[in-house]
């Protein structure tokens, strides 16, 4: 009975800290001692319980991720295709959920297994075919984070699906995700879908997206580069 009550206490005090991760963590990123000793199986549990709030389990995966635990992606994907049809209680619920919610996808980003793999792409097809309201919660960090993944394992078969969703980055122009995923490309070594940013989705005022694209390219397709000069830099 003891070592029962001992092993629920152990929980709250771990939960009570995650709920308020960013005090256990200093200036330089670097986390507290006694935060850094939670157990995997105690932060899976509570990532698990249904009694803990979202941003306390939020703190649980940012732990487990720090652990390099791959234990959490099966749970993590369970976890975030339960809330692809919710609904929020209210408008006040929207922005630190959206956020948590978001950032679980791009915690799997940094757990590069096949299962993490194989289940960012159901989920990025469903989003793109059942096409959610809220998909934009989900929808970037999805994409960047199968790159991401797709990258570390040398995996190549997700590009035409991530070519097609890129369409959803774009509009309306979310530059840094952009950016981001033009590097992407190249690491994959896919100039097709850098030149389908450019030719595609590249607006004035989005001088640098058009510049790193055609910095890139220049390696892959010369001739492209000088058309496109040619072409557009009148």
């Amino acid at each position: 009975m003891k070592n029962q009550i001992d092993e629920i206490l152990e929980e709250e005090q771990a939960a009570a800290m995650l709920e308020n991760i960013r005090d256990y963590v200093s200036e330089n990123g670097a986390y507290a001692a006694k935060i850094k000793a939670i157990s995997e199986e105690t932060l899976l549990q509570i990532f698990e319980s249904k009694k803990y709030s979202i941003k306390t389990k939020y703190g649980a995966v940012e732990m487990l991720v720090e652990q390099n635990s791959t234990r959490i992606v099966a749970p993590l994907l369970q976890f975030l295709n339960s809330f692809f049809n919710f609904e929020l209680d209210s408008e006040d619920d929207l922005p630190e959920t959206a956020i948590h919610l978001s950032s679980f996808a791009t915690y799997l980003g940094y757990i590069p297994t096949l299962e993490t793999y194989e289940g960012l792409k159901k989920f990025l097809n469903r989003l793109l075919a059942e096409n959610p309201g809220h998909k934009q919660i989900f929808l970037n960090n999805i994409i960047i984070s199968l790159a991401r993944v797709s990258i570390k394992l040398s995996m190549m078969d997700a590009i035409p699906l991530l070519r097609a969703a890129i369409s959803y980055i774009a509009y309306p122009p979310d530059t840094n995700d952009l950016r981001i995923m033009i590097g992407y490309f190249d690491d994959l070594n896919d100039p097709e879908s850098i030149k389908k940013i450019l030719t595609e989705h590249v607006r004035i005022g989005m001088g640098d997206i058009e510049y790193k694209c055609l910095n890139l390219l220049q390696k892959y397709d010369p001739d492209f580069v000088k058309q496109w000069q040619v072409e557009n830099w009148r």
